[in-house]
């Protein structure tokens, strides 16, 4: 919500948005890569999906992070109580939450990536037609400088390397 607001603003010249898609007139997005997602669990979870577990709680990331909206639709979905709940800005203190068998979150894939491949977490792949999408973001009547041009070439042409890390 803040860098929107600052690019929106023209406080910010370029972002790095890891979203669904949004539609926002005010601003330019470029496709970079479409981000796996997934629902990290402890190793001792009860089950190898997402179930009712009073022992577990679900560890949100920060209000405005638009795929802690995904992972409440996935609660809603699956008709699960989401009374225990913790709200966690770091992405590393989340993961260091779930491998002490605190709770669950939902996190891409990539950032959990060297925990599942240590089997100190276990994770259900998400899947959906409405994916998370990382999209260099800019106003729409911004001028791009030359060293803009350039950084949006060289990302874009980095995040092709990305998909599949």
């Amino acid at each position: 919500m803040v860098m929107r607001r600052a690019l929106k603003e023209g406080d910010l010249d370029l972002g790095l948005l890891l979203e669904q898609d949004v539609p926002e007139p005010d601003l330019a997005k470029r496709l970079l890569l479409k981000e796996p997602m997934s629902i990290g669990l402890p190793r001792q979870y009860p089950a190898g999906d997402l179930v009712t577990s009073e022992r577990h709680v679900i560890l949100y990331t920060e209000k405005g992070c638009n795929y802690r909206k995904v992972f409440q639709w996935i609660f809603e979905d699956k008709g699960i109580q989401t009374d225990n709940v913790i709200g966690i800005a770091s992405v590393e203190v989340i993961k260091k939450y779930v491998r002490c068998d605190i709770g669950v979150s939902f996190l891409p894939t990539i950032v959990i990536k060297d925990e599942l491949t240590r089997g100190e977490l276990k994770h259900v792949p998400w899947e959906s037609h409405d994916s998370v999408e990382l999209k260099i973001a800019y106003h729409k009547d911004k001028w791009l400088t030359p060293a803009m041009t350039e950084f949006i070439r060289f990302v874009s042409a980095e995040a092709v390397q990305w998909q599949g890390t």
